[in-house]
């Protein structure tokens, strides 16, 4: 397994992508976050001209000491990232990777998921009990469905 890990900006985004693409052309099979070893669906919507790409967060704690020396006041920090695991093995990846934080309403919760068919928000609502009671323990960055 091959795991890549870069700063959650657009520019750490275009070396995973670029890396993606290198590491599929030579036959390694992905992991995670893409649910598929197809063209990059952030990538289409760069090509738009958006301003979106793959990141993910991390929360770790801060020392005081580290609070500090960054000069911030909150006891955490969010570290925002993008990354690529892979393997020279076949596997089975996720149906789908959830993008961005659940949009949680009264009786029904927006998602956004990035899927072998390309990017698609989803609609959850309490009526669907199975899909409710998924719905409501994901977060940004899990595996959809499957």
């Amino acid at each position: 397994m091959l795991i890549i890990v870069e700063p959650g900006t657009m520019k750490g985004f275009e070396v995973i992508r670029a890396a993606r693409t290198q590491l599929i052309e030579t036959g390694a099979f992905i992991s995670a976050p893409c649910p598929h070893p197809g063209t990059c669906p952030m990538t289409e919507s760069a090509q738009t001209e958006s301003t979106d790409w793959c990141h993910f967060a991390a929360r770790f704690e801060r020392s005081s000491l580290h609070r500090r020396l960054k000069g911030g006041t909150l006891g955490y920090e969010d570290e925002k990232f993008s990354y690529l695991a892979v393997s020279k093995n076949p596997i089975s990846p996720a149906a789908a990777r959830v993008l961005r934080h659940p949009k949680r309403h009264s009786g029904y919760t927006q998602i956004q998921l990035c899927t072998p068919d390309g990017l698609q928000n989803t609609t959850i609502s309490k009526r669907d009990k199975e899909a409710w009671k998924q719905v409501r323990k994901t977060d940004w960055g899990d595996s959809w469905g499957k």
